[in-house]
């Protein structure tokens, strides 16, 4: 969906001419695809990688070229290494945010709280690297699908949205749609109510 693609960098970071949507693109192929079988990771890949990095910590393609394998391989904590890592020294796109965030949610039956804690932490710092639709837009949705915030808590994430991305020319729109059908939701949800308070009440006898 084209229409949800605004995003521009808040946090300066050095970046090289290799940091372009195709590394961040071939990122996320490769997540979706170690997802039906990871791969055996060669470590002295790995090792030739590292090394890489620690010569020159401002190496972007090696960094990506790194996460990237480590994805293949399934690896989340040491994926969690490398974006640490490179997020001290580089604004990370959003869609490399996004799949930090969606890894991460798939630790959450193992510990729901810990989880929720650490996914929560990650938006804060996302938002705070690009300014992007999609970033919020997905906050918001795991506001309540995710993080099981309460309603005053989810209008908050709602109204910074707004304040941060809701007038984007032609993708702030998705953010207004999206907090609309929230209240929507809340005032169908509070009408079945009253309609089943109704009923119950219909079918006290009269004494």
């Amino acid at each position: 969906s084209s229409g949800i693609n605004a995003e521009w960098p808040l946090r300066p970071g050095r970046i090289d001419s290799s940091m372009d949507d195709d590394s961040d693109k071939t990122i996320t192929s490769s997540s979706s695809d170690s997802e039906d079988e990871d791969l055996q990771l060669d470590e002295s890949k790995v090792l030739s990688l590292e090394e890489k990095i620690i010569s020159n910590p401002y190496d972007y393609a090696s960094h990506v070229e790194l996460l990237k394998y480590l994805n293949s391989g399934g690896d989340i904590d040491r994926c969690r290494e490398v974006r640490e890592r490179m997020s001290g020294i580089f604004p990370l796109t959003p869609e490399m945010w996004i799949q930090w965030i969606n890894q991460e949610k798939l630790l959450l039956p193992i510990n729901r709280e810990k989880i929720q804690a650490s996914v929560e932490k990650l938006y804060e710092r996302a938002v705070q690297d690009y300014q992007s639709v999609r970033l919020w837009h997905q906050y918001c949705n795991d506001a309540i699908q995710v993080l099981e915030y309460d309603t005053e808590r989810i209008r908050e994430i709602f109204e910074k949205a707004l304040r941060s991305a809701g007038l984007h020319v032609t993708s702030g729109s998705w953010l207004w749609d999206q907090y609309r059908q929230y209240e929507t939701s809340l005032l169908d949800l509070i009408d079945k109510k009253e309609k089943s308070t109704d009923c119950d009440s219909a079918l006290i006898p009269l004494l």
